[in-house]
């Protein structure tokens, strides 16, 4: 059902939906935990399957992108949405470069539907391919996902397969769930907790072999 906790699914036309529905495929636990409190749902016949991901590592050792990045930057890869948690990230973002000594870049891959800010360490790639997106990805310090609604984040596992961490929003059940049992990455639940913990994956550069190893299992 790739269903979360975001106000359309408090409709009531989905009450009697998920008892009327004989089987489920969930992607993650967080998910069927979820729908279970919800909706009550019989789980007699369902399974937790999470997906599979289309990568070749190869197109990692081709020819590099024509796309200009920064030298030490992080990445976010989505919609830039407010609904994805990037108004959020663009406020943490400009309050963690106050303070930064560092010359880290925000990079933005995917199409927007709200401003991005207008400053020097935020570059914005548009919608890119994805060769180009999985080369941007192995060259970025970490991936940064702040939603607070996902029931799969597939950007995150993208990310460990290209070796890199993930920061995510804690709020976000699913993705703290995906970080912990993967041990591929760090989450936040207020500006402290983003700051630290990025300082934190900037500071430990074999972070993301480690991690990613970990993620693939």
């Amino acid at each position: 059902p790739t269903a979360n906790d975001e106000p359309p699914i408090y409709l009531s036309i989905f009450e009697d939906l998920f008892k009327k529905t004989k089987a489920f495929i969930f992607n993650t636990p967080e998910e069927k935990d979820f729908l279970v409190r919800k909706f009550a749902v019989d789980c007699s016949c369902s399974d937790i399957v999470g997906m599979g991901i289309e990568f070749d590592p190869l197109c990692l050792g081709a020819n590099e992108s024509s796309l200009q990045v920064p030298s030490n930057y992080v990445l976010y890869a989505g919609r830039i949405d407010e609904s994805k948690g990037c108004k959020e990230l663009f406020e943490f973002w400009g309050k963690y470069k106050k303070n930064a000594t560092n010359d880290l870049s925000l990079v933005l891959i995917g199409r927007t539907q709200m401003d991005v800010p207008d400053r020097k360490d935020i570059v914005h790639l548009g919608f890119v391919g994805e060769k180009d997106k999985f080369r941007v990805m192995a060259k970025a310090n970490c991936l940064i996902m702040p939603s607070l609604y996902e029931s799969l984040s597939i950007v995150i596992m993208e990310s460990w397969l290209c070796g890199r961490p993930v920061l995510v929003n804690a709020k976000c059940n699913v993705l703290t769930g995906q970080c912990r049992r993967s041990n591929g990455g760090l989450w936040y639940e207020n500006y402290d907790e983003f700051s630290a913990a990025l300082d934190f994956i900037l500071a430990n550069e074999d972070m993301g072999q480690k991690m990613a190893f970990c993620g693939k299992k």
